[in-house]
């Protein structure tokens, strides 16, 4: 399998040329790679490491539009990856036009293709934030797919550095119906705790009442509060977090989970003075 320098060699020339018999050829080295050619599943450092920066090369202004909108069709999810990490960035760029066909990419059904669009839009939407903020309002919007709301979750726990109180204002907006659906639980966690975490105190008493507001709309978000306090961020704010917790074992909180992350917050307390 040739490795990442050489392929980035080749598709660099390829793209400065713009054809696409030069892109077909560079791209058949892709075929080398016995995971990418049997369309078999790709782990995420493999996406990370190895397909991001091919497809960032395929943003190339001289890289046809139609090329890539062609790439974005492929059977194999190996093509499709480099499709969506192209796209995700000539959207960020300024291009709305290729939002729906990007859209498409964020709801694959393979979970390589969705990371590789999570993962580019967290990395290159950092220095394109309000792009970036703009398509992930939309992408959590509730007339799209679970696939895409994951998609969009996963960039935002990526972008979290950036602003994270925007990003709070915009996962905030989620109806019960998103929060309660059973895929959304590992994403959402993740987003709401990498939130919380790069949040100043003032913000991290928002994501709680957040999460509050989520508890009396939708019963479901009882499991999600305990999973997103459990992390050291709410150990910041131990008389905060734990009144919310007694509120939860109130309002019907499963007794054994919340007194486990009661545990886990007042590990982080000094000592009482005797």
């Amino acid at each position: 399998m040739p490795n990442r320098n050489e392929w980035l060699f080749d598709l660099k020339s390829a793209a400065r040329l713009g054809s696409a018999e030069a892109l077909d050829a560079a791209l058949e080295g892709l075929l080398a790679w016995r995971a990418v050619a049997a369309n078999a599943p790709l782990d995420e450092e493999a996406v990370v490491r190895r397909l991001m920066p091919l497809g960032a090369v395929l943003s190339t202004p001289t890289v046809p539009e139609k090329y890539l909108l062609a790439l974005a069709g492929r059977p194999l999810a190996g093509y499709r990856a480099l499709a969506g990490v192209a796209l995700t960035l000539r959207v960020l760029k300024g291009n709305p036009d290729l939002k729906p066909p990007l859209t498409r990419l964020a709801a694959d059904k393979r979970p390589e293709v969705r990371l590789a669009v999570a993962a580019a839009l967290g990395k290159y939407g950092q220095d394109a934030f309000p792009q970036a903020r703009d398509l992930l309002r939309d992408w959590l919007r509730p007339h799209h797919s679970p696939r895409v709301w994951q998609t969009a979750l996963q960039a935002v726990a990526a972008l979290a550095p950036v602003s994270p109180q925007e990003l709070l204002a915009i996962v905030e907006t989620l109806t019960p119906r998103q929060i309660a659906h059973p895929e959304m639980m590992r994403p959402l966690t993740k987003a709401m705790k990498r939130i919380a975490a790069f949040s100043p105190p003032q913000g991290q008493e928002a994501v709680l009442g957040v999460l509050a507001q989520w508890v009396q709309n939708e019963g479901a978000a009882v499991e999600l509060s305990l999973r997103v306090l459990h992390a050291e961020w709410a150990r910041r704010l131990p008389d905060l977090a734990l009144g919310f917790l007694d509120a939860l074992e109130t309002f019907g909180g499963p007794r054994r989970l919340v007194r486990r992350t009661q545990a886990f917050i007042r590990e982080g307390l000094p000592p009482e003075e005797t």
